[in-house]
């Protein structure tokens, strides 16, 4: 734990992380957070249905496809369901990383007046890789394996996880405790990672407090606070 209000994970494998949905918002005082009238209750996506392939249900190619590919679509239905997801992990605490409206750096003695209270989704991209999500499954049942008849203390109820609509929950491989999790980085960098997954050698990708690894938050306002805006591009 990094604090009272959040917590932080890191992953050492690459594979045990599957990169499923890419963000693109805007930071903005708390009147211009849409919220859209969203309850975790409701599902703004398609029924899920059983598939032969081996890929989750909600995905196109679930039932289209069982060779390889790789496609990144628009999940504007989603919009929603992630907006209510980003408000119900906010934490108006912050550290030393923590950046204004502006984009400038906050100081822990007098930052509070100028964070962001909220984001704002304007896209949500899903990544459908075949390849990528046949290492993350593999990785799942290594870690099956290696337990052995050991069983998990607990199941790991992130504020991820408590924000999900109950189809959502049951998606997840709740057996080797896998969650949803926020990874805040820059454009450039998650364009890399939807293309190629997160890289095998971690060593070059984050050196943090706990080693090199993949490291992910259950809080949107803490990984916010390593999103870094394009200057330049697109997503500027």
């Amino acid at each position: 734990p990094r604090g009272a209000s959040w917590r932080e994970f890191v992953s050492y494998r690459s594979e045990q992380v599957y990169p499923e949905y890419a963000l693109v918002y805007e930071r903005c005082p708390r009147e211009e957070v849409d919220r859209g009238g969203y309850t975790p209750s409701c599902l703004c996506e398609e029924e899920d249905s059983d598939n032969e392939h081996g890929f989750p249900a909600n995905w196109f190619h679930a039932k289209t496809s069982s060779g390889c590919f790789h496609d990144t679509y628009p999940a504007a239905s989603l919009k929603p369901v992630i907006q209510a997801l980003m408000e119900s992990t906010w934490a108006e605490s912050f550290t030393g990383d923590r950046k204004s409206l502006d984009g400038e750096s906050l100081s822990l003695e007098d930052g509070a007046e100028e964070m962001p209270e909220g984001l704002h989704v304007l896209k949500v991209l899903r990544l459908e890789d075949s390849e990528m999500w046949k290492e993350h499954v593999a990785a799942q049942e290594q870690i099956r394996q290696a337990r052995g008849d050991c069983r998990r203390l607990q199941p790991l109820e992130t504020k991820t996880f408590r924000g999900l609509p109950p189809r959502w929950r049951h998606r997840l491989a709740a057996d080797v405790n896998e969650v949803y999790l926020w990874h805040g980085s820059s454009p450039q960098r998650v364009m890399s990672i939807m293309q190629s997954g997160f890289p095998s050698d971690l060593k070059r990708f984050n050196s943090g407090m706990f080693g090199d690894g993949a490291y992910l938050v259950e809080s949107a306002s803490h990984a916010d606070e390593y999103g870094e805006d394009d200057q330049d591009g697109y997503y500027r």
